[in-house]
């Protein structure tokens, strides 16, 4: 549907529900790291109340528990101040940032494939490697890598697992592009 009220009511009805959590952000995508902790709690606060006052019914916040890591400047000290802002989860590479606190062995294995927890702090694992195949396309689907990875994470025998498969908005830009995905 193109019609954004409609898809916003949805999504607030969703999250009423409790059947949908938004991901968080800062505002203007400022990099936490680098500023003072009482800016990094406006920022959280003013984040909050924007999406609040979209998709909130008065009782219900729009996110509190899950926060998109701005450009993904992830390191110890990045994660501590996530979680001493009251998140539970974040996002994280598989292969930028998992390897570093895991290891390359682990990343790539089932672990690299599950949720899981770097000093408190509970890491949903981005697979930017497979993400790179998102724009290529075979006999009308998914690429042969994307097919693949898929088909070995269902026959592992490990039934929590998650594949984020993640891009741009940037590559959205031309039709041709987006035509692919």
């Amino acid at each position: 549907s193109t019609d954004g009220p409609a898809f916003n009511a949805r999504l607030r009805n969703l999250i009423a529900q409790n059947r949908l959590d938004l991901v968080g952000s800062s505002f203007s995508d400022h990099v936490p790291k680098y500023f003072l902790q009482e800016f990094n709690n406006a920022n959280k606060a003013l984040a909050e109340k924007f999406l609040d006052s979209i998709y909130g019914n008065g009782t219900q916040v729009a996110s509190r528990h899950i926060l998109w890591p701005t450009e993904r400047v992830l390191d110890t000290t990045t994660g501590e101040m996530i979680r001493n802002r009251g998140y539970t989860y974040t996002f994280a590479d598989q292969m930028r940032h998992f390897v570093k606190w895991v290891g390359r062995s682990a990343a790539l294995g089932t672990a690299g494939y599950r949720i899981n927890e770097v000093n408190g702090l509970k890491i949903i694992p981005i697979h930017d490697a497979a993400s790179e195949y998102l724009d290529q396309v075979r006999d009308g689907g998914s690429a042969m890598p994307i097919r693949q990875l898929l088909s070995r994470r269902s026959r592992s025998g490990v039934q929590d697992q998650v594949a984020v498969l993640w891009r741009d908005m940037g590559d959205f830009s031309s039709a041709a592009k987006s035509d692919s995905y």
